[in-house]
């Protein structure tokens, strides 16, 4: 199994009892090999389990049902402390996808789409980072050294390949004048899935195994069964793992490929509907080369059907609107 990245650094800067260890988790299957290492290692190393916190942004409507049970009830069982939660005041991520939708039409820029895409990952920034900083600001107001660990892993993206796997926030929330200063660390960033599935206790062949056998037993919305299903697999982690996904964000992403994206509408269908009447209201597709009301369609009414063929037109002068050829866009009233 991999070392930690940057083990004996994190060691000399959690050696203060003025330190503390911020575990960030997701309910997906890094963030929980992440918890599981990170707190047998600080306790091999004595590192005090008060000096330990379990923290998790909620997303609202944007999350899977079973991810915030799944992160109290393995938080738990391995530390024995609740996990602290935090939320988006304003709102969750379709909320805020929402607002911007407001914002931009209020600001004539009718050519800038409201969804977060790969460039522009404010859902992330806002939703996560910046309410998880504003908890730590809030927990732990000065005379800190705080080290977030968050569960990025290299092989997930040529993006994430580049992370840097131990660094200091020269911003906030770190302050210089209150003597609080934070890093952020990648314990598991060289971890490869297999490592990850084998730290969870399984296979690779055997994860495909349960999961076809999901999928023949297991029909979209039955809850009690695919419950039944893990528990006769012994399958304690992220559910929509058991559904075939190859990630565990929100359950339906701007940034999934097409399976998670099918599965998040069939057992979603609601959220789905509420996303599809944004991209047919603002004539944005959900993904830049992609319509989620596409992929779903067999969930729509005619009407809506109907109104997904005038978004579309809607998007081809919304296009026009934004080619380069015009740095100025002219506004034109398409609401």
């Amino acid at each position: 199994m991999p070392a930690l990245e940057r083990e004996g650094e994190i060691l000399d800067l959690l050696k203060s009892p003025r330190s503390i260890l911020l575990i960030s988790v997701s309910g997906g299957k890094d963030s929980d090999v992440m918890l599981i290492r990170l707190w047998n290692w600080a306790r091999e190393h004595g590192i005090d389990r008060e000096r330990i916190h379990v923290i998790s942004a909620h997303l609202g409507r944007n999350e899977w049902s079973f991810a915030l049970p799944h992160i109290q009830e393995l938080t738990y069982d391995i530390t024995g402390k609740a996990p602290i939660v935090v939320e988006r005041p304003q709102g969750d991520v379709l909320q805020q996808w929402e607002d911007r939708y407001a914002t931009l039409q209020a600001q004539g820029r009718t050519h800038v789409a409201p969804f977060s895409d790969a460039k522009n990952r404010f859902c992330t920034s806002a939703a996560k980072r910046a309410q998880i900083h504003k908890k730590i600001i809030e927990m732990f107001p000065r005379d800190r050294l705080i080290v977030q660990a968050v569960g990025i892993r290299a092989e997930e993206s040529p993006h994430r390949r580049k992370a840097t796997t131990l660094k200091y926030l020269k911003k906030s929330p770190s302050a210089a004048t209150l003597n609080r200063h934070v890093y952020t660390w990648l314990p598991i960033h060289s971890f490869s899935l297999q490592d990850v599935w084998q730290t969870l206790g399984w296979t690779l062949e055997r994860l495909a195994k349960f999961q076809a056998d999901v999928k023949q037993r297991v029909q979209a919305g039955d809850y009690e069964m695919l419950e039944q299903v893990c528990e006769e697999w012994d399958y304690r982690w992220g559910r929509s793992y058991a559904l075939g996904n190859t990630r565990l964000s929100c359950s339906l992403c701007p940034l999934a490929n097409n399976n998670d994206l099918l599965n998040g509408i069939a057992w979603n269908p609601d959220h789905f509907r509420d996303i599809s009447a944004l991209e047919r209201r603002s004539g944005f597709s959900f993904q830049p080369k992609q319509w989620l009301s596409d992929l779903g369609q067999s969930v729509l009414n005619l009407d809506e059907e109907q109104e997904l063929v005038l978004a579309k037109e809607k998007n081809t002068l919304l296009r026009q609107l934004a080619t380069p050829r015009d740095p100025k866009p002219k506004q034109l009233n398409l609401l």
